[in-house]
């Protein structure tokens, strides 16, 4: 597909980020944290979502491949109000899911992670389903054994 196209992709399609996320679900465990549940998806963006056990409800930690890493607490029965973002400051949009993991880990601590000032609101543009090849080879990275 080139860019300007704005079509949506067919289903199964623009999905090189799944196993990206699956790493960082299974970094997380490793790392002790509880996960609820979580996706991958392209909607306007390749993005997914993590869903973790906190002591006063959940918390979302999503990942857009316009934004990288974020999170926000669960506000009501499924919902993430995202206005206490909080970004993922070093590796740029695909950090290693070890380097997620400890993020969280400081996150959860009480730790200053940064704020929503320190990043941009856009890491990334496109137009329609452009791809950049530098993020895809950074995803696909994950989909081997060794990922």
């Amino acid at each position: 597909m080139s860019g300007g196209d704005n079509v949506a992709p067919a289903a199964g399609a623009y999905m090189e980020h799944e196993p990206y996320i699956a790493a960082v679900v299974a970094a997380l465990e490793a790392a002790g944290f509880k996960i609820d549940d979580w996706f991958a998806q392209v909607d306007e963006w390749r993005e997914g979502a993590i869903w973790l056990s906190a002591e006063d409800g959940r918390d979302g930690l999503c990942w857009s491949e316009n934004k990288g890493w974020l999170w926000g607490p669960e506000t009501s029965a499924g919902s993430y109000v995202l206005e206490y973002i909080t970004w993922l400051d070093d590796d740029g949009l695909v950090p290693k899911p070890e380097t997620v993991a400890r993020w969280w880990a400081r996150a959860c601590s009480g730790e200053d992670v940064g704020s929503i000032g320190s990043r941009p609101a856009c890491m990334r543009t496109m137009d329609g389903y452009d791809d950049d090849p530098e993020l895809i080879e950074a995803l696909v990275a994950y989909t081997s054994p060794t990922g």
